[in-house]
């Protein structure tokens, strides 16, 4: 006797569909940012906010949805110049969001935070945790210059709605955070 296997059942009643082929894990080239989230949702047939959240909140599980975004940015290819399904026209790929001004936002808040952290009134003794406050100020406000001038000069350079003009305006406005955190630590 030979026991039935799920090849044996009978496919009349069947309510499941057969499988379909998956498109190819690809980055377009007219994205947001990085185009991650709009890549993997097309690749799995989902709704890009729902990527984009799912990022978010394995994000909050001590920084993994992170690690995965910059692994994926990392390795997954741009899509071809030539695909029918770019939106995008030309070789260079185009951001919807202007990555290096939110960085340098971001520098520039960084920046007023530190400032108002280590603010002492008159009288008062520079403290060691008011060094503290500072140091972290100094790194997170680098960091973040760093990061706006790098993607200005090397992602945004390319872009054709962007270009030099732009990553030297972020250069100049981050060599000026950069100039009063110069004055504030010194």
């Amino acid at each position: 006797m030979t026991t039935p296997t799920f090849a044996d059942a009978p496919a009349r009643g069947s309510t499941l569909a057969p499988p379909r082929e998956r498109p190819r894990l690809l980055r377009p080239r007219a994205m947001l940012i990085t185009g991650v989230s709009a890549g993997l949702a097309h690749h799995l047939g989902w709704r890009v906010s729902v990527v984009r959240w799912l990022f978010v909140l394995t994000s909050l599980l001590w920084g993994a949805g992170v690690l995965l975004y910059l692994w994926l940015w990392a390795f997954v290819p741009l899509a071809d110049a030539s695909d029918s399904d770019s939106d995008a026209s030309g070789a260079a790929p185009t951001r919807r969001a202007p990555a290096a001004w939110m960085l340098t936002a971001l520098a520039v808040l960084a920046l007023a935070i530190t400032l108002i952290s280590v603010w002492t009134p008159r009288g008062e003794v520079f403290s060691v945790s008011a060094l503290a406050r500072a140091a972290g100020g100094v790194v997170v406000v680098t960091g973040l210059a760093l990061a706006a001038g790098l993607w200005a000069t090397l992602l945004d350079g390319r872009d054709p709605a962007r270009g030099p003009r732009h990553a030297t305006a972020v250069r100049a406005v981050l060599t000026g955070v950069l100039v009063v955190l110069a004055v504030v630590v010194v």
